[in-house]
């Protein structure tokens, strides 16, 4: 039992729902299974849901497949037909540029999946600048020429959802959470119970951790 807590600890509600996220884009909106990740890197999960999953980063020990940074990338105009932006912006000093130039690289009707944190402890990598609304990274995208396909905060707003989120920003390295550690077990016990925030309705639009936006370039 501690060690599924630890398991359950180590990662975040939020996580768990981007990549079902990044499933179900990859299943209705990618025309083609290649796909370029800005921000990802190499091995991660997400790959498994396309048949050509390529990273684009800034950081060489990421080992990208693309090394570049994502205000100057070396593609063509109107050459990329998919791609993705998870939880990169906000460590950006010009998230403008970087929508810019996905909007200039990808095709038209290229479809990309941005997702977004609002509600968010400081986490530096190796900056972290900003935080986004619902209506201000639809603004963003929309003001680069993409349509909005779909915007979604609502799965990330749950009443125990976002309290289990309090309770790990709390802790000092949810990661190396020692068994007595009381905020270990209220995390897990709030993560349980947030089976019951859509059950019972418990959703909050104004407090919600994140926000999904599929986007397609008109």
């Amino acid at each position: 039992m501690p060690n599924k807590i630890r398991t359950l600890a180590s990662d975040t509600l939020t996580r768990e729902r981007i990549t079902e996220a990044v499933e179900g884009f990859a299943r209705r909106h990618c025309k083609s299974g290649t796909v370029y990740d800005i921000g990802g890197v190499r091995g991660h999960p997400y790959g498994k849901f396309f048949s050509d999953y390529r990273t684009i980063n800034i950081d060489r020990k990421e080992r990208p497949d693309v090394l570049a940074n994502a205000e100057r990338l070396p593609f063509k105009d109107n050459a990329i037909e998919n791609m993705m932006c998870i939880a990169m912006l906000e460590h950006v000093k010009d998230p403008e540029a970087i929508v810019r130039e996905m909007h200039r690289v990808m095709k038209k009707r290229g479809r990309a999946l941005v997702w977004v944190p609002f509600y968010w402890r400081e986490h530096n990598y190796p900056i972290d600048i900003c935080r986004f609304t619902r209506q201000g990274i639809n603004a963003l995208l929309e003001r680069h020429g993409f349509r909005i396909i779909e915007s979604e905060s609502a799965p990330y707003s749950g009443f125990f959802f976002v309290l289990s989120h309090n309770v790990r920003f709390l802790m000092k390295d949810p990661h190396k959470a020692r068994y007595y550690d009381p905020l270990l077990y209220l995390h897990a016990i709030l993560c349980y119970m947030s089976r019951l925030d859509s059950v019972f309705k418990l959703e909050y639009p104004h407090v919600y951790t994140g926000v999904e936006v599929v986007v397609e370039k008109k």
